[in-house]
């Protein structure tokens, strides 16, 4: 699954939580595949992810997010309807993938609109449940060659060693309604024919 659109907007100012709305938008196109989305300071990122993998994710193919300064613990998580926002106000970053909580299937293929790896440079790596099962037992996750795709530098044997890692199901708020609200947003797309993966 790949993201083919991003929005990454400069920020005026402290952050309020998650309530601060968006700027201006810079819109970029990453290659198909499972692509990688870095968040240096002070920006706001609008994730929109396009399912293009028919095969699915896999612990060595999917979509990350890495934040490369703020730690886990700073963050502030919502569930908005189908979408899920991610909050640091302290280090003025807010995030928010669209439709994370949506996946379904289209002409008999897969899709989903989700980040399937949120990575924290401080040392914390959450993943999606199906992903988190695919780890072998007694086999660290993080390794020297998943630092370096995911730029990160700078870390010690000890740190690597260490690393902590965590199922989405732990991490993330619960998908509660989001459910229903992405078969109303997406009901219409898949009867004119258009695959709701590739549907802004």
């Amino acid at each position: 699954m790949g993201p083919d659109y991003f929005a990454v907007s400069e920020r005026n100012g402290a952050a309020s939580g998650c309530a601060t709305p968006f700027a201006k938008h810079i819109n970029l196109a990453p290659n198909l595949g499972g692509d990688l989305v870095v968040a240096g300071r002070d920006v706001e990122t609008l994730i929109f992810d396009i399912g293009d993998n028919k095969d699915g994710p896999t612990i060595d193919r999917h979509d990350r997010l890495v934040f490369r300064h703020a730690p886990p613990q700073e963050f502030v998580l919502e569930r908005r309807s189908h979408s899920l926002a991610l909050c640091a106000p302290d280090q003025r970053y807010a995030v928010l993938i669209l439709r994370q909580y949506c996946s379904g299937e289209f002409e008999g293929e897969p899709w989903n609109n989700a980040i399937e790896q949120i990575t924290f440079a401080s040392g914390e790596t959450w993943l999606a449940d199906a992903l988190f099962d695919q780890i072998e037992p007694g086999v660290p996750f993080m390794t020297r060659q998943r630092l370096k795709d995911l730029q990160i530098k700078d870390v010690t044997d000890a740190e690597v060693a260490n690393w902590r890692v965590f199922p989405y199901s732990r991490k993330l708020p619960a998908a509660g309604s989001a459910a229903k609200r992405c078969a109303e947003d997406t009901r219409d797309l898949a009867a004119r024919g258009r695959n709701p993966a590739k549907t802004r």
